[in-house]
């Protein structure tokens, strides 16, 4: 039974290290800025884009925090910085994680 648990936690480290590392689709902020209704949240924090459409009646702060900051940058208001600790930034944002944020040519260039 060790070894199985073992061997579960290595496959469970590595699928974390290619996800932490694997290349992530770049968006512009362009891009971004269109999903800004409660339909469709995507959100940008520290330059990694994120879509919070299903946790935005979940947050704690309630909807209207996650709702204001649909399709910005959240670093660049401190919205999200001056409100959360770094468990969020560990363990709740990355199963929302969906790109980084890039400029147009970095998009087109890949």
């Amino acid at each position: 039974m060790d070894e199985f648990l073992d061997l579960f936690s290595d496959l469970l480290s590595t699928v974390n290290k290619f996800h932490e590392y694997a290349e992530l689709k770049k968006y512009t902020v362009a891009e971004v800025a269109k999903h800004n209704s409660r339909e469709s949240i995507w959100v940008i924090i520290d330059g990694r884009v994120y879509d919070l459409t299903r946790y935005v009646d979940k947050h704690p702060g309630g909807h209207l925090m996650i709702e204001n900051m649909a399709g910005k940058d959240c670093l660049g208001t401190d919205a999200f910085a001056n409100y959360h600790t770094a468990r969020v930034y560990k363990h709740m944002l990355p199963p929302m994680l969906i790109g980084e944020a890039g400029t147009l040519a970095s998009v087109l260039l890949g």
